[in-house]
């Protein structure tokens, strides 16, 4: 089958980290890879766990070559705040206000330094009201785990909390008992806490008690007088449920010490089983009908029989895979943890595209942040094609330009090579001219004095219509002629005349 979408999901516990990809194909969700890394000392003790988380991710990402992926995750039921609230059954943003009023009232700190969310757990009847899940976490924790998982080298697209994703994984594995609107219990048994998530039709109810399997090491360490380590050592090598009452012991007095020691954690998580049923029935849930056992801590023996026997119903292990598909290289880590992998399998469920499964989005500020450049990117690639088309027609129009100017600028070199030979004859001929001139003008002058006096004569003469004698001519200069300009005439057979001026010549 063709991998048509990945999701990466990570789900980080007290006391182990997992991680797995899946695909879907036609709808149906397969197990690509799965790995996980213990995260060793005792979970009550946060210093020195944000390091380890990280480490533990990287080590992780590294194993099944998913660095710089997305990834969905989920964080314990412990570390959120949790609150289920009764509303009127409103819808869209009435229903957000109203929601955050709540949020307001009910959240244990300011509400601008929380990040917080919702979801509707159970569909009003006519003219009731809906219940909600109200969920808070501080802003600075929930920015120190995405922190660890970035510093893992993956980037952070969505965080849930472990209940929430736990239930899709069970409404996904069995869809018939959802539908039969029976009461179901499933007990996921961490290192730090235990978290109960009652389910019946589409109601649900989460709690998360203070009780798990690191409060049956941290009391073996106590009674033999232990450091954690090697509490929680030998409570893996040998430790066990007592069953009592007409069970025989096991022989190593040790083991039987030990036994009873973690019988007694158990009886307190009983205790708070019982109670969180009563707070589920008190509001308007049934009694569960069968337990579903999962958790880090729920593999240790005999555990199943002691709250089968305590609850008084049927307690089985919750199996997440029942209708997920395994590729065959994963199948056999996938099968050995299988009781751990509910979160992972719901968390990819919500992020499948299907819009029927449960969510809670505390995504911190650099998630919202990233969502926010992914939504606006659509509007930032097409500005930049608009950017790179006028960037194309502006370098398109400068080189076709340029091409022409080359182009025109060839044919105006060609044009005046060709005149520059004309330029060179004219030239030639202007300095012909100069010397002929040269010779010219002295000759051209001598011919013109020689007819001066006659044309003066034939000018003065066409003045007059009487002839006349000429007595004596006198020249003068002005500054607009240099020349003759006075003459005294003489008429014939008269005596004596005046003479007149004139003319220019």
């Amino acid at each position: 089958m063709a991998d048509k979408k990945s999701i990466v999901t990570l789900d980080i516990g007290s006391q182990r980290v997992t991680l797995a990809k899946f695909s879907i194909t036609k709808g149906n969700l397969i197990l690509q890879d799965y790995a996980f890394q213990d995260i060793v000392g005792d979970p009550a003790l946060d210093a020195a766990r944000s390091s380890q988380v990280s480490q533990a991710i990287a080590s992780l990402t590294s194993q099944l070559r998913l660095q710089g992926q997305d990834v969905y995750y989920t964080i314990s039921g412990h570390s959120v705040f949790t609150r289920f609230v009764s509303l009127p059954s409103i819808e869209g943003s009435d229903l957000d206000e109203l929601v955050e009023f709540e949020a307001q009232q009910n959240v244990p700190f300011p509400i601008d330094e929380v990040t917080w969310a919702y979801q509707t757990v159970s569909s009003a009847e006519t003219g009731g009201e809906v219940e909600v899940l109200l969920v808070a976490i501080k802003n600075d924790a929930i920015e120190e785990i995405n922190d660890a998982v970035e510093d893992g080298k993956l980037i952070g697209r969505g965080v849930d909390v472990a209940p929430v994703a736990l239930c899709n994984a069970f409404k996904y594995s069995y869809p018939d008992v959802v539908a039969s609107n029976s009461s179901s219990l499933l007990i996921d048994v961490g290192a730090r806490t235990t978290d109960l998530i009652y389910i019946q039709g589409d109601r649900i109810f989460t709690r998360s008690i203070q009780v798990g399997g690191a409060a049956a090491s941290s009391a073996i360490a106590k009674e033999f007088d232990l450091d954690f380590g090697e509490a929680e050592n030998m409570k893996l090598q040998s430790g066990m449920v007592s069953l009592g009452g007409s069970f025989e012991d096991p022989e190593d007095p040790t083991t039987a010490a030990m036994s009873k020691v973690i019988r007694n954690t158990m009886t307190r998580l009983h205790s708070e089983i019982m109670r969180t049923t009563g707070t589920f029935r008190q509001s308007g849930g049934n009694a569960p009908s069968v337990a579903y056992l999962c958790g880090g801590s729920a593999g240790l023996p005999y555990l199943k029989e002691f709250l089968a026997e305590k609850l008084a119903i049927e307690v089985e292990y919750f199996n997440p895979l029942t209708n997920v598909q395994v590729r065959p290289e994963a199948s056999e880590a996938a099968a050995a943890n299988a009781h751990n992998m509910g979160e992972l399998i719901g968390l990819a469920l919500r992020n499948s595209g299907s819009g029927e499964y449960l969510g809670i989005d505390l995504a911190p500020q650099d998630i919202l942040a990233r969502r926010d450049v992914d939504n606006k990117k659509p509007i930032l690639i097409a500005a930049a094609a608009i950017w790179i088309l006028i960037l194309g027609f502006v370098i398109f129009s400068y080189r076709s330009n340029t091409a022409n100017a080359k182009e025109l600028q060839q044919e105006i070199g060609i044009e005046q090579a060709q005149l520059s030979k004309f330029d060179r004859g004219i030239k030639d001929e202007e300095k012909l001219e100069k010397e002929n001139s040269v010779v010219a003008n002295p000759i051209v002058t001598a011919v013109e004095g020689r007819t001066l006096y006659i044309e003066m004569f034939h000018h003065i003469n066409s003045l007059f219509k009487d002839a006349v004698s000429y007595t004596h001519l006198r020249a003068h200069e002005t500054p607009e002629h240099r020349g003759w300009r006075g003459v005294r005439v003489k008429k014939k057979g008269g005596g004596g005349g005046g003479g007149g001026g004139g003319g220019g010549g």
